[in-house]
């Protein structure tokens, strides 16, 4: 029997591609951030995509959806000086870690709209790229928008009436990357950590928007993403501005 899950595949397919032709073919051993943050997107996009194929149920999705991001995380920090990151803010690596896992249980929910997932790790991607590109990490730039508008492509083929859940393949493909992306923004030392602060609160847009009443209906239903996308706009605007 088909699972709507294993609809994502496709869309999660570009992720790992779209890095690997901005990056190039990885060395091994790996030799540098952003041929991590590739192998993150290619890593999350087999491990996500077996969990779907093999049927597991709801908590061993949830699982890897927040141990992925952490251990990409951890990738980043632990081979940081390796790669000549600065590393001049250990100290807030630790509320690094802390704020990754949030996020990354966040989207791993299983209630709630079928395109929440996909609209906040697109906004995330979004946030990020944004930072970096203010914070003069144009490569980061590029990556970081790249899994945005890979993830976008998801949620506009789904949206306003959607059909199919974001399968893990999808979910961990994107947020292992992204937290690896995290890092290496922060770790290197141009970026402002406050700005970086105000875009966790993206993950929080959802909860927000719930506070707004647009009725009910399939109309209500198509305009929650778009307050989503909104309240997120107003995060990425106020850490673009602290970043400036």
């Amino acid at each position: 029997m088909f699972d709507p899950r294993r609809a994502s595949l496709g869309p999660a397919v570009i992720i790992p591609i779209a890095l690997f032709v901005v990056v190039g073919a990885p060395n091994f051993p790996v030799s540098s951030t952003f041929e991590q943050i590739a192998i993150l997107g290619f890593a999350g996009l087999v491990l996500g995509a077996f969990v779907e194929l093999e049927g597991f149920n709801q908590w061993p999705r949830r699982a890897l959806i927040i141990v992925a991001p952490l251990a990409g995380l951890i990738w980043i920090i632990a081979r940081g000086n390796d790669f000549g990151l600065a590393m001049g803010d250990r100290n807030f690596a630790v509320f690094l870690v802390i704020g990754v896992g949030i996020a990354a249980a966040r989207v791993s929910r299983g209630k709630g709209s079928a395109v929440t997932a996909p609209v906040l790790l697109m906004l995330a991607a979004a946030g990020l790229s944004v930072v970096s590109w203010i914070s003069g990490v144009i490569a980061l730039a590029q990556i970081t928008a790249l899994i945005g508008v890979s993830v976008g492509g998801f949620f506009v083929w789904n949206w306003p009436k959607y059909r199919y859940p974001p399968g893990a393949a999808l979910v961990v493909g994107a947020a292992a990357p992204l937290a690896a992306a995290t890092g290496v923004l922060i770790l290197d030392g141009r970026a402002n950590g406050a700005s970086v602060a105000i875009l966790s609160l993206i993950f929080f847009s959802d909860w927000l928007a719930g506070f707004v009443s647009l009725g009910g209906g399939p109309v209500a239903r198509a305009m929650r993403p778009v307050m989503v996308i909104v309240i997120a706009g107003i995060f990425i605007a106020l850490a673009a501005a602290v970043g400036n």
